[in-house]
């Protein structure tokens, strides 16, 4: 045993309760730790003085930065384990109203602290303990249901948002019935919003909230029609003509998806998500030729290597992929001499890329050679292609590997210089295969000479004997 505990164990119980009380002067955080414990002895009649614990627990006189989160959490924590202490002890109903108010306490501190997680965590501990309490409690399903919707409906952090599907257990058909009640009369209320308009208290109103509730009582009467007809009420954006879409097509039905799709499309004809769905209906329901029209509007809206696959490889199924090939790659020049012809800047250059990334894919390793440098292209692309024709070229690889690394001795740090000095190894290998060790030395002679007062690069060569 410690000194400490041997001495404590000397002291009448007078000056036990001096030395505490003393200590509780000086410790606002432990007073109001034993206040907890203290009033947890009998719950019921001494609720008040529980929620004022709490609400000292959670209160934050200023802002809690990153720094302090750890700390202030912890003096939650005591608040926690007392809750779980007396749901344990069958205080079900004290514990779900406690739970409530130390909700009210937490969304006005989550105002006030920077929060890398740690307030979600004691949110869903209290989620927990509300549920696990109302099971044991058996409240009102009406007036649970009613109290909990409420809650979420005036939270600005989804408090209790999730409560229908997790609580119908607790409040059987009762409770659902008066939360569906409670929903649908918000709901009627949101406006109905056609293709560009917006709802200004959009947030305010939880119309996100209250459609997704709607659509998941029709879904649960397995009332398509219904769904439909609620998700028609918000048209203001591209997204919710797809997910019209989307469900047309789980119901086995692409006309239908298809007309919401060239509606949405009509509306919102920027949208490349539509358009990619309309493709692929069109190609499903047989209208080819149209398909291959979208995605090449999709193409030019977003000339990629994967934009090219979809459209050459459809191309391809009904043999029209030399048309379609040549017809893409003859817009990827158009742009690049277009941008050619303008300011760029550093970060934004329009070069060869994508044509190498095209003919790569293509298997055409030696036009996407002819492309790379006529154009020039990403380092990584490079890379790819010097490794292809390493064996075959080498007298044209490592020119290449030797301008790589001199790029990298560029960016002036370690890692850049590492990989500059396995690039000119690369280089040196491939010379002396192609025997032109000499003009290998001539460029990293001159390599040396530019970058002589780069010391580390310089001691990286010389441990790799170059």
């Amino acid at each position: 045993m410690n000194p400490l505990s041997t001495w404590l164990q000397t002291q009448t119980q007078a000056q036990l309760v001096e030395l505490i009380e003393a200590q509780c002067e000086m410790d606002g955080d432990f007073r109001n730790h034993l206040r907890l414990h203290a009033a947890a002895a009998q719950p019921a009649q001494n609720m008040e003085e529980i929620k004022r614990s709490i609400h000292n627990a959670f209160w934050i006189e200023d802002f809690v930065d990153w720094r302090g989160v750890g700390s202030y959490t912890s003096n939650i924590d005591p608040v926690i384990e007392t809750l779980n202490e007396l749901l344990k002890k069958g205080e079900a109903e004290c514990v779900a109203e406690l739970v409530e108010e130390a909700f009210e306490c937490w969304a006005e501190a989550a105002n006030n602290i920077h929060d890398d997680g740690e307030m979600g965590m004691i949110s869903d501990e209290l989620h927990e303990l509300h549920l696990r309490a109302c099971r044991k409690a058996k409240p009102d399903p009406e007036v649970l249901a009613e109290d909990l919707f409420l809650t979420a409906f005036f939270s600005e952090w989804s408090i209790f948002s999730t409560a229908y599907s997790t609580y119908a257990r607790i409040w059987g058909k009762p409770g659902s019935q008066r939360y569906r009640e409670l929903v649908e009369k918000k709901w009627e209320k949101l406006p109905r919003l056609k293709p560009g308009k917006d709802d200004p208290k959009r947030y305010e109103n939880k119309s996100g909230w209250l459609d997704s509730l709607m659509i998941e009582f029709a879904q649960e009467e397995d009332d398509f029609d219904r769904e439909v007809e609620i998700r028609q009420r918000d048209l203001s954006n591209a997204w919710n003509f797809q997910q019209i879409a989307n469900r047309w097509i789980e119901q086995k039905n692409p006309a239908e998806a298809l007309i919401w799709i060239e509606n949405g499309i009509h509306e919102f004809n920027d949208d490349s998500g539509l358009k990619r769905t309309c493709a692929e209906l069109y190609w499903k329901t047989k209208r080819r030729n149209d398909a291959l029209l979208v995605w090449w509007n999709l193409f030019e809206l977003n000339r990629t290597l994967e934009t090219y696959k979809i459209l050459v490889t459809h191309a391809g199924k009904i043999k029209k992929r030399t048309e379609w090939q040549s017809k893409a790659l003859d817009s990827i020049r158009a742009y690049i001499a277009a941008a050619q012809g303008k300011k760029q800047s550093y970060w934004n250059r329009v070069d060869h890329s994508l044509l190498v990334e095209i003919f790569l894919w293509e298997g055409d390793s030696k036009q996407a050679w002819i492309e790379a440098n006529a154009g020039g292209c990403s380092a990584d692309l490079w890379i790819k292609l010097c490794k292809k024709r390493e064996a075959d070229r080498p007298d044209e690889v490592y020119p290449v590997y030797m301008k790589l690394a001199e790029e990298k001795v560029m960016r002036k740090n370690n890692d850049a210089y590492h990989t500059a000095v396995r690039l000119i190894q690369n280089a040196r290998q491939l010379a002396e295969h192609c025997e032109q060790s000499g003009a290998f030395g001539a460029m990293l002679s001159k390599i040396k000479m530019m970058h002589k007062p780069k010391r580390n690069f310089m001691k990286y060569l010389a441990e790799a004997g170059l």
